[in-house]
């Protein structure tokens, strides 16, 4: 997946990071490290239960778990389309799903 990450009120342009499922990937000079674990690319809750309703991009969204000097900070579903649903929150830095990167 690809994920964007600003820092908050900064001028500098934010970076953006591909994470395969299942790796860590740091995002350089934070602390901050990203994990991927799902994607899924149209995200429906049905009976209670996350799937994906198509394989076309309709509601883009991954499962992130994101840790800070080796702790756990946030663990949850991050969607491209709806970037302000994001329950991630954290003083410095705003972190978004751009999209979904193909398997090779």
């Amino acid at each position: 997946v690809k994920l964007q990450v600003a820092i908050k009120g900064a001028s500098s342009p934010a970076q953006t990071l591909t994470a395969n499922l299942g790796s860590d990937v740091a995002v350089p000079g934070s602390g901050l490290t990203l994990r991927a674990s799902e994607f899924l690319p149209a995200l429906q809750v049905k009976d209670n239960e996350i799937t994906s309703a198509s394989n076309e991009p309709n509601n883009p969204a991954a499962l992130v778990t994101i840790t800070e000097n080796g702790k756990q900070i946030f663990h949850g579903w991050l969607f491209s389309k709806f970037p302000e649903m994001q329950p991630f929150d954290h003083p410095t830095y705003r972190i978004t799903l751009i999209d979904g990167v193909p398997k090779r």
